[in-house]
Order: structure tokens, then C-alpha cells, then sequence
């Protein structure tokens, strides 16, 4: 069932790219991410969702993950340094090899854009124990980024991501930890 549910959520991911706000693809030699992001309701409250798919295979051992989330941001300017942050929650469900793990990720995304067209940025996650089923106990994600603004409604980056996943006998099941490189597209 959870090999269905991550398919749905990846086709409706790449879909979805037409009349997307924004697409986001970044990989490495063993693994590919998409994520679409959309306003939701009223784009004055600042309300974000977001669909998105990690995709690895190293050593033969192939892991997908998707999430479902939303973000509430907002940015201030000065000058030319721009500040954005937004704090949310996900839904993500992960099939790992022999294992499956579900969680609701509580954290956020910040970018910092010291001068016109450069941006230094990240991403955090975490799910507790009480907000992760399945075979998971706890889950965490965190990713930096450092990127340029090729276009105007074009970024390109190289960042770095680390997502594991505590499983319940105690083990840790890294599904991803590698630099990478991206593009962010707006429509």
C-alpha cells in the first residue's frame, strides 16, 4: 500500500510541474528529489503546500520517500539582503527496503540573500517518537543550500542532505547524505 500511496504522490508531482508555482529537482550519482509548491487560499497569509519525492539507490538498495506538507512564511528586505523563513509540517511516508516508516515532521526553511541574486538556505526536520508509526521511532531531515539566480524565475544550487530514519529496533536507516546539485523553477 505504501508503494501505491508514494507512486500517487510522485506522478502527481511531476503532473502537477504545468501549473506549478514552483518545481524543485535536485540529484546526486544515487538519488533524485522533486518537490511542487503551490500558495494556498489567500497568498497575503502566506501559506505554502508542497508535494515532494526523494528517490535513492545506492549499492542496490533502492528507498523512496515522499511528503505532503505545508509551510506558513513570510520575508522582510533591506537593502538588497533579503530574509525568508517559514515554519510547518509534513507527512511523510518512507519505504526503505525491508522497512516502512510513516511520520508528521514538524520544522521549517529559512534563505538569506546577502546580495542580488545569491541566496544561502536550509531546511530542518523532525518527527518525535509519538509522531512517527509504522516501523519508525523518530525521523529526522536537514538540508543547506547555497544558490544563484540564473534567470528570473530560475535558481540553480548545490546543497547537501541528510534524512535517517530511528527504526523501532533501535537501528538507524540513513536514506540519504550526500552533496547535490539543483534547480528551482517558478511559474
Amino acid at each position: 500500500m505504501i508503494k501505491t500511496t508514494v507512486t500517487t504522490m510522485l506522478l502527481l508531482s511531476v503532473a502537477g510541474t504545468t501549473y506549478a508555482d514552483s518545481f524543485d529537482i535536485n540529484l546526486h550519482d544515487d538519488a533524485v528529489q522533486m518537490v511542487y509548491g503551490t500558495p494556498v487560499g489567500d497568498e497575503a497569509r502566506g501559506m505554502d503546500g508542497e508535494l515532494g519525492v526523494l528517490y535513492t539507490d545506492d549499492s542496490g538498495n533502492s528507498d523512496l520517500l515522499a511528503h505532503a506538507g505545508f509551510l506558513v512564511s513570510g520575508q522582510s528586505r533591506n537593502g538588497h539582503q533579503t530574509f525568508r523563513i517559514g515554519l510547518g509540517s509534513r507527512l511523510i511516508l518512507a519505504d526503505m527496503d525491508s522497512h516502512q516508516a510513516g511520520a508528521f515532521a514538524f520544522g521549517g526553511r529559512m534563505r538569506f540573500s546577502p546580495m542580488e541574486r545569491v541566496g544561502l538556505g536550509g531546511d530542518i526536520w523532525y518527527a518525535p517518537d509519538i509522531t512517527t508509526f509504522m516501523d519508525g521511532d523518530r525521523m529526522h531531515e536537514y538540508s543547506l543550500r547555497v544558490d544563484y539566480q540564473l534567470l528570473p524565475h530560475a535558481f540553480v544550487y548545490a546543497g547537501y542532505r541528510h534524512v535517517e530514519i530511528e527504526l523501532e529496533d533501535a537501528s538507524e536507516y540513513e536514506l540519504d547524505s550526500h552533496s547535490h546539485l539543483g534547480m528551482q523553477l517558478f511559474f
